[in-house]
């Protein structure tokens, strides 16, 4: 059984579209400008649903570090869980007793 890499598919990369969609951006904003205003509404979407995405994030990270009262080592309970003592005993791991 050989252990084959998948193809990758044919056309530009990521970091390939992501520069031309900047370098698009730019020309846009540069040339066309006052024309191209209507567009604001689209970009002003796009910035919202990606705050929309983070701010969760963010906000259980922020939390995360003001409730770990020291910087000293989680109980290892906690450290195979990777799961936060604040967030209640439902997401709590299961202990086996053998």
């Amino acid at each position: 059984m050989s252990k084959e890499k998948p193809e990758r598919p044919k056309g530009s990369s990521l970091s390939q579209r992501i520069l031309i969609g900047l370098s698009l951006g730019a020309f846009t904003g540069l040339f066309i400008g006052d024309y191209a205003g209507h567009l604001a509404i689209v970009g002003q979407g796009c910035v919202a649903l990606l705050q929309m995405s983070i701010l969760p994030y963010m906000v259980v990270s922020l939390i995360g570090g003001i409730v770990q009262p020291c910087p000293a080592p989680l109980s290892p309970r906690w450290r195979l869980s990777g799961q936060l003592p604040f967030l209640g005993s439902k997401f709590q791991p299961e202990t086996r007793t053998a």
